[in-house]
């Protein structure tokens, strides 16, 4: 609805309005909106910055590992059932997995070539990639767990770290605008748990231990491999640290942001949820390819047979995909949004003047972008209000005409009193979209009542 304006001044009162959204994603979706606005068009983005995120992973992983570990992550990284979902949503997480392992391969990169020019870089790569997602920034703290922990020489690397603190503050400062503009002044009144359930299922799920909330099974084959692959690599790592200085480093880094995401949404009085964290889901599978890699190793060296090492790696690769296909297919068989059947079905029968009640409220947006698309700016529909639940029998006293409702078919409280609700306001259901779950929504009509004079 932002990317469509049309002024880009209307566009970022849009923005920020929406919890610390930063502007460049709109603007690339502004771009590609001059294209049309089908949901293939919009959500274009999203999957170019997950497939370019899949080449990225593996030019940073083959520069610290062997070629096998590489196609090995990467493969995994493919058919990542989370990775495929936000890489197909019009929303700023897959450019921010794309920023972030950008971002990393910068650093380190600076890290290693001690430039003035690499680590400038690595400024302007991460300050661009946080005006995507200010979470881009917390990529600093790998940097320094390498220089200041786990570091290949006894002596600290004085310079390199007050080279990686400068170059950060650069980062910093460029965001400041934008953070000051689009975010700082924002405050929300939410518990942090109030959409997630458990604190450790919200992680679990969001690096890929536990499945999506649309899928059939909590826990399945996919996620216990990668738990025992990550497992297996987390420990390769910490003995053979080492050799793994940099994973170990992104490894700690990711569970210490984890703590910041909690830390921060607490203090914004904001959720946390899984997709917040969904960024570090290429670092865990790093860790489970040279888990499963270096068992293989173990493996052939215990046997010392070639063709037992290549059986079991073509085990290992057929589990994985296998295991995949349910939780991509879950995926797929997910109804997101029903918001375009309705819209048709509503211009069918609609008049001018008949109220439009939308529950949950804040949806009111997604039915006011898909009218603004179907009508083409023939005419608007002035009569769609935000409502909720226990403001709708007030909301309906009084009006004679034909009024109509959009709301779940399942609530988020009882079913019994939503029922008892709608039928003392004499609401009848009218439409209900062929493809359902949890989050579809249907349109119920109110008949024009006919008053006795």
């Amino acid at each position: 609805m932002a990317a469509t304006q049309t002024t880009v001044s209307e566009m970022v009162t849009i923005i920020k309005s929406h919890a610390m959204a930063m502007p460049l994603d709109y603007f690339v979706t502004r771009m590609f909106s001059k294209l049309g606005t089908t949901e293939f068009i919009l959500k274009f983005p999203s999957a170019l910055w997950g497939t370019l995120t899949l080449g990225l992973c593996f030019v940073f992983i083959k520069k610290y590992y062997e070629t096998k570990i590489s196609l090995f992550a990467v493969w995994l990284l493919t058919i990542n059932p989370q990775l495929i979902h936000y890489s197909q949503e019009l929303r700023f997480y897959s450019a921010l997995i794309f920023f972030y392992a950008l971002s990393n391969l910068c650093l380190f990169r600076a890290v290693s070539q001690s430039l003035i020019s690499a680590w400038l870089v690595y400024s302007i790569v991460t300050a661009i990639g946080a005006y995507f997602h200010p979470y881009v920034l917390l990529n600093a703290l790998n940097g320094f767990l390498y220089l200041a922990v786990f570091r290949q020489t006894p002596s600290i690397y004085y310079k390199k770290i007050i080279a990686l603190i400068i170059s950060i503050l650069l980062s910093g400062m460029l965001l400041l605008p934008g953070y000051l503009y689009f975010g700082a002044q924002q405050k929300f009144n939410y518990e942090l748990l109030q959409w997630g359930g458990p604190l450790h299922f919200i992680i679990f799920a969001g690096v890929g231990w536990r499945a999506m909330h649309y899928c059939k099974t909590t826990f399945g084959m996919w996620e216990l491999l990668n738990v025992g692959g990550v497992s297996v690599g987390l420990l390769l790592v910490i003995s053979q640290y080492k050799k793994n200085r940099i994973l170990l480093s992104m490894a700690i880094g990711a569970f210490i942001q984890i703590g910041i995401i909690i830390f921060t949404d607490w203090m914004k009085g904001y959720w946390f949820l899984s997709r917040q964290i969904v960024y570090l889901i290429p670092t865990m599978i790093i860790l489970v390819a040279v888990g499963y890699v270096s068992l293989l190793d173990h493996i052939s060296r215990l046997f010392k047979a070639p063709a037992v090492k290549s059986w079991c790696l073509l085990i290992i690769i057929t589990l994985f995909t296998l295991s995949s296909i349910p939780r991509i297919a879950d995926y797929y068989q997910f109804s997101k949004s029903t918001g375009r059947e309705i819209v048709c079905k509503l211009l069918e029968s609609h008049r001018e003047g008949e109220q439009v009640f939308v529950i949950p409220a804040h949806e009111e947006t997604i039915y006011r972008f898909y009218l603004s698309q179907t009508l083409k700016g023939q005419k608007t529909m002035k009569e769609l209000r935000p409502s909720r639940w226990e403001d709708l029998p007030s909301a309906v006293k009084g009006l004679s005409n034909t009024a109509y409702l959009i709301a779940p078919l399942k609530p988020l409280f009882s079913v019994k009193k939503q029922q008892e609700i709608l039928k003392s306001l004499q609401f009848n259901l009218c439409f209900i979209p062929e493809k359902r779950s949890w989050l579809t929504r249907v349109l119920y009509v109110r008949e024009k009542i006919k008053r006795l004079e």
